[in-house]
């Protein structure tokens, strides 16, 4: 529900459906964080309080809820311009990230190079148009900015930020789902 409807950019569906997963389930991580992308959230907004009255019980909850709460408190208080206090949910949600998942750098290298010396799964036709760029990169670190701007030349169909990487490698009927998402005359 709520992830497809962010994908295709219809925002206060996804926030309904995020509100519903954390009216069942109201440590919900995966909900917790993406409800945060679905818009600025007021002081009094019911989501914003929700997130509150989390991290004052956060040594309760499990640790992947204390990282997804962290980085969606983050984004919050973005939102309210305040970049101290969103910079230190960051910190802390990254920190605690790591704790569960240290980041390897032999490790990462093989992935990358297994994942260079891999045949695209994806069948690209050039002539077509069909030429696939990701825009990659750290939160916070300028690509939603850089996929926008690129966005706007009339032959570049962007579709902000979309949870389809995974995909690329899954058998044919996904990936041509994706690409039918990435060309403007059969966008759903």
């Amino acid at each position: 529900g709520g992830e497809l409807a962010m994908a295709l950019g219809d925002f206060a569906t996804a926030r309904e459906r995020f509100d519903r997963c954390l009216a069942l389930d109201p440590i919900h991580s995966g909900a917790i964080l993406r409800r945060a992308h679905t818009g600025s959230s007021l002081e009094a907004d019911p989501y914003a309080l929700h997130l509150e009255r989390l991290d004052g019980q956060r040594q309760s909850l499990p640790p992947i809820t204390r990282i997804a709460l962290d980085f969606a408190l983050g984004k919050l208080a973005m939102d309210r311009g305040s970049a101290a206090a969103a910079f230190a949910h960051f910190d802390r949600g990254n920190s605690a990230q790591r704790a569960i998942a240290p980041w390897d750098r032999t490790s990462w290298e093989a992935l990358v190079a297994e994942q260079a010396d891999r045949r695209p799964s994806i069948a690209q036709d050039p002539d077509r148009g069909d030429e696939i760029v990701l825009v990659v990169g750290l939160p916070r670190s300028g690509t939603t900015l850089l996929a926008s701007r690129l966005g706007q030349h009339p032959r570049v169909v962007e579709r902000g930020e979309v949870p389809w990487l995974g995909m690329i490698d899954h058998p044919a009927t996904t990936a041509e789902l994706y690409l039918r998402h990435l060309r403007p005359d059969a966008a759903p």
